[in-house]
């Protein structure tokens, strides 16, 4: 068996380094031998393996959670980021190559998941809305149509963003909190007088 590849990518914020907890716990699916492999940490989700089956020709990664549940993703069609097999993704929607799109979420219509960005679990990002760069939305999270979510922003666990709301750089929401739109923002998309 020729030697494996491997290569850590953290998708996080430039500078942040792998701590040796973190480093110990990465270690490569070896399958049907691979090629080679990527190991990418995802806010702690696990490592991945990118494959080519021979047959078929589909391109997949696959995630080993910290339940050591393996996970299978594919690569959007606009944008090459990864998204699980079971999330539903239309394809008009962008996903950024270094994005996630996690299991059960949903990604409508002309949305835009940016550079980093983390759609968690069952989260919903409705038509038209932009992730920005390095957010995560939060499992269960919706963040409505039009909506624009900042860098570095985190969205937590049920949080909802409405319809035409600015979440601002770096902003946190709380579990289960909802975001409003303001006058502005509703001005913006023609919707206030």
């Amino acid at each position: 068996m020729e030697p494996v590849s491997v290569q850590a990518r953290p998708t996080f914020r430039a500078g942040t380094e792998l701590t040796p907890r973190k480093r110990s716990a990465l270690r490569p699916i070896v399958g049907n031998a691979p090629v080679s492999c990527d190991v990418v940490s995802v806010f702690g989700r696990g490592i991945a393996t990118s494959r080519k089956e021979e047959n078929v020709g589909i391109s997949y990664v696959e995630f080993e959670d910290e339940a050591g549940v393996l996970r299978r993703y594919r690569k959007h069609v606009n944008g090459r980021g990864l998204v699980a097999t079971t999330a539903k993704v239309d394809p008009t929607a962008f996903v950024d190559p270094t994005a996630y799109v996690d299991p059960g979420a949903e990604v409508q219509r002309n949305a835009s998941i940016g550079p980093g960005g983390w759609v968690d679990r069952d989260a919903i990002v409705a038509e038209r809305a932009v992730v920005g760069v390095n957010v995560h939305v939060g499992r269960r999270a919706v963040v409505g149509r039009n909506a624009v979510v900042g860098p570095y922003a985190v969205i937590g666990e049920g949080a909802r963003v409405q319809n035409g709301a600015r979440v601002p750089r770096e902003f946190s929401i709380a579990e289960g909190d909802e975001f409003r739109a303001s006058s502005d923002d509703l001005r913006r998309l023609g919707l206030a007088a």
